[in-house]
């Protein structure tokens, strides 16, 4: 009876250390990111991706036929809603996000 209670143990012990091991060695699972969900109005991320291609608040007025008073608004008010505290920071976001 012993005889079988030790192989028992040996068993178990080797099953459940080939269990860790076979944990230990499988790749983690890759989460895929989740798609960036903008809080802008469409507006807000056209200006966003024009800015983050280089335009002028001027040239950004006249290509959406806006004053560069509006434009600087949507610019601030994007600003604000991703949090971010320049136009480089505005630019780095939309290249992060692929927006351009």
């Amino acid at each position: 009876m012993n005889l079988i209670s030790n192989l028992t143990q040996q068993l178990t012990n080797a099953l459940d250390l080939a269990g860790r091991n076979a944990r230990a060695e499988r790749p983690p699972e890759v989460v895929p990111a989740e798609p960036f969900v903008t809080p802008l109005s469409s507006r807000e991320l056209e200006v966003l991706k024009l800015i983050a291609s280089g335009l002028a608040n001027r040239e950004i007025a006249q290509k959406l036929f806006l004053t560069e008073s509006t434009v600087e608004l949507h610019a601030s008010r994007i600003r604000k809603k991703l949090k971010l505290k320049s136009r480089t920071a505005l630019v780095k976001f939309a290249c992060d996000n692929k927006l351009v």
